[in-house]
């Protein structure tokens, strides 16, 4: 969706950094468990590209205070 050579979109660079940050604090912030009784099912299905054939449901738990607790 950016395109590519000298018409390429000049956000493309803040839009990697920026997914790179949000990811990086969702990680950070959250302790990511399954839901109770479910486990991991690592199986795959070929179609145009690999992808999970079940999709990955998880449960995110807050792992540092509010900011406004501090």
């Amino acid at each position: 969706p950016f395109g590519a050579g000298r018409r390429m979109c000049a956000g493309l660079q803040l839009a990697e950094r920026m997914v790179m940050y949000i990811t990086a604090s969702l990680l950070h912030s959250f302790d990511w468990r399954l839901p109770d009784g479910d486990q991991l099912d690592m199986s795959e299905e070929l179609v145009t590209a690999l992808r999970k054939r079940i999709p990955l449901t998880v449960v995110p738990l807050l792992r540092l205070p509010p900011c406004g607790s501090i």
